[in-house]
């Protein structure tokens, strides 16, 4: 039997080592806007008597979005000086103009200390006025494992993807490492299949990362050809004794390319398969047990999206064990060819570099985000977020590197403890790859029984704001 561990993948960040923070010349948030008052708080580490000066940006981080104004920190604020052990005044507060107050704006907040380089607060940006989503009906089954299944290990084991084929059939992916589709004239009425569309190799061969792999974003520009991204597992315990049998506690991971040229009935692996992967081998020396597990490389993932020419693709990032100390964060990359897996580019931070191995740029606010779509009733992109305590979250952004902070998705009458794998689709949608979504989507995330039973639901939520 395959160990099936792609849901776990959810819960890696919280278990995994402590995140190591990008070194920071200041330290401060931004409250937000209450009252026409934009107002937070920001000083430096290395100078902390002295003030430092805030800078407010519109619609756009520095270098594209606007300079409204800036200001020094002379507000007093006691409970940062209470938790910081500070003396002096840290606190910032500026009037937002009349004529902005009521249009949806994103606001970036930066703080610069005596050095006087500019970085981005906490918080920010953010949105003003507050954008909610709001559940507006009641949990509905896609699939259901107890009537549905085809076998044992039938199950919605990553987020729900769509898109439509020549003929206009919608194709439905909501699979594990056997790969399964669901098929029918629409989104609402698709019906899940039992022919196998992609299995994995079960290669335990290391750096081929071709052992159990999730058909997990596929993506078609004519509804022939389809390209589908993998999530490719690899287990210590293949080659290290040490690691018993438990693979979540030995993990690498790569994201690879498969091809179907049937409109999605069969998929299969070109020579140039192999998108990102870790370029350290697995070690006898890493330590792989669940009191210190090991895990690194590229995961999972959004779907892909196309903005200006360019097909984008996030994903979880795990730096390797020979790094002095392990990281994870969310990650971006593009590309014009979708069909060259030596083709895309990561953000370093800076830009994009064409790099398989090379580690890349946090991106801030976000982190193993689950989709993303253009939403055309905001005017931004959008990307879910799952938190096991807490439950759905989403995030806005205007560029797809800057993202505001999360905001949860409100559902009612819904235990989210153990359903993973939120992501959005749009019955209304008309792109062939469900990339857009309207003022009311439908949110798909799995839903969590004992053992491998589990079922693919739908809820359908509502975006609200007030300027709309």
């Amino acid at each position: 039997m395959k160990v099936l561990r792609c849901a776990f993948l959810v819960f890696l960040v919280a278990s995994a080592p402590t995140l190591a923070a990008e070194a920071a010349l200041t330290q401060g948030a931004a409250d937000g806007i209450r009252n026409g008052q934009l107002s937070g708080w920001a000083f430096d580490p290395q100078n902390p008597s002295a003030p430092v000066t805030i800078s407010i940006y519109r619609d756009g981080p520095k270098g594209s979005g606007a300079l409204m104004g800036s200001t020094p920190t002379t507000g007093m604020r006691p409970d940062v000086n209470t938790h910081f052990n500070l003396t002096g005044a840290h606190g910032f507060s500026w009037r937002v103009p009349p004529a902005d107050q009521n249009g949806l704006h994103m606001w970036y907040v930066y703080a610069a200390g005596a050095g006087g380089a500019e970085e981005p607060v906490n918080n920010s940006p953010f949105v003003y006025p507050a954008i909610t989503a709001t559940a507006i009906g009641q949990p509905q089954a896609v699939f259901t494992y107890a009537t549905e299944r085809c076998d044992s290990l039938d199950i919605p084991d990553q987020p729900a993807r769509a898109y439509r084929d020549a003929a206009g059939n919608v194709n439905l992916i909501a699979s594990a490492s056997d790969a399964r589709r669901a098929t029918g004239k629409t989104l609402d009425t698709v019906t899940h299949q039992c022919a196998v569309i992609h299995s994995s190799d079960n290669d335990p061969t290391f750096g081929a990362f071709r052992y159990h792999e999730w058909l997990q974003a596929p993506y078609t520009t004519d509804g022939k050809t389809i390209y589908a991204y993998t999530h490719s597992e690899w287990y210590g315990y293949l080659v290290d004794r040490s690691c018993g049998n438990d693979s979540i506690d030995g993990w690498v991971n790569a994201i690879t390319l498969a091809i179907s040229h049937d409109g999605g009935a069969s998929f299969s692996q070109p020579a140039n398969y192999l998108v990102r992967y870790p370029a350290v081998p697995w070690n006898s020396s890493f330590s792989c047990n669940a009191a210190k597990p090991t895990r690194y490389g590229d995961f999972s993932g959004s779907n892909i999206l196309l903005k200006d020419n360019y097909y984008y693709k996030f994903f979880l990032y795990g730096s390797e064990p020979a790094a002095s100390q392990q990281r994870f964060g969310e990650c971006v990359m593009r590309t014009r060819d979708i069909g060259d897996a030596s083709s895309w580019e990561v953000w370093d931070g800076n830009g994009y570099a064409r790099s398989k191995t090379e580690p890349c740029a946090f991106i801030r606010n976000i982190n193993d985000i689950q989709s993303v779509t253009y939403n055309a009733y905001l005017k931004l992109y959008v990307a879910t977020e799952y938190l096991s305590s807490r439950g759905f979250f989403f995030s806005v952004s205007s560029d797809l590197i800057n993202w505001s902070g999360r905001i949860p998705i409100a559902v009612t009458n819904l235990d989210t403890a153990m359903t993973p794998y939120p992501a959005l689709l749009d019955p209304t949608d008309t792109s062939r790859n469900f990339e857009q979504t309207g003022q009311q989507p439908y949110l798909y995330y799995t839903q969590l029984h004992k053992g491998l039973n589990r079922d693919l639901m739908r809820v359908q939520i509502k975006f609200s704001s007030p300027t709309h």
